[in-house]
């Protein structure tokens, strides 16, 4: 069987980090010391787990894969002790005070997300990977938030360089990231 050759790539975030500071990312990407994180990150990586899974398929087709705001907030609870389980002594500043601030803030991102997109389309795609060429053979990884459709009227207003004769540019796809 043969192999697979896999080209080398960077990410966006190691990217920005190697901008930013030569050395951090020596000592994040290419030692073997173990990385910490703090409880601000924790969160969001939480909250957008939790996102991906509101837009799970269900059986009976419903707009969210969580039938009430209360579950999905429960389910972020579980989601969040989970992380902080599999992080543990390796989160920056961490205290339990802490903790259940970070808790409460990811309750208010998920009723507020569930708040802003209740009942309206679905995104094309949630938390999807991508890769494109970077420079020579180096691939960019990255993670896309979301990927929405937009209507014109939208793409008129944030984009008019993008419209011509009242259609968009033939380049283009009317979907927003």
């Amino acid at each position: 069987m043969a192999s697979r050759k896999r080209s080398p790539h960077i990410s966006v975030s190691a990217v920005r980090t190697l901008q930013r500071c030569p050395r951090q990312w020596f000592f994040t990407y290419r030692t073997s010391v173990p990385k910490q994180i703090d409880l601000p990150r924790l969160c969001g990586i939480g909250v957008h787990q939790m996102v991906k899974l509101l837009y799970k398929p269900t059986k009976d087709n419903r707009p969210f894969y969580y039938k009430s705001v209360r579950s999905f907030q429960r389910a972020w609870s579980n989601c969040f002790d989970r992380i902080l389980e599999v992080w543990g002594d390796r989160i920056i500043d961490d205290d339990p005070q802490k903790r259940e601030e970070f808790r409460r803030v990811g309750y208010i991102c998920l009723a507020q997300y569930w708040k802003d997109h209740f009942g309206h389309e679905k995104p094309l795609e949630v938390e999807v990977r991508y890769q494109t060429p970077y420079h020579s053979d180096i691939n960019l990884l990255g993670i896309l938030d979301q990927v929405r459709r937009v209507d014109l009227k939208w793409i008129e207003l944030h984009r008019p360089n993008l419209i011509k004769d009242k259609r968009l540019i033939e380049a283009f796809d009317p979907v927003i990231i």
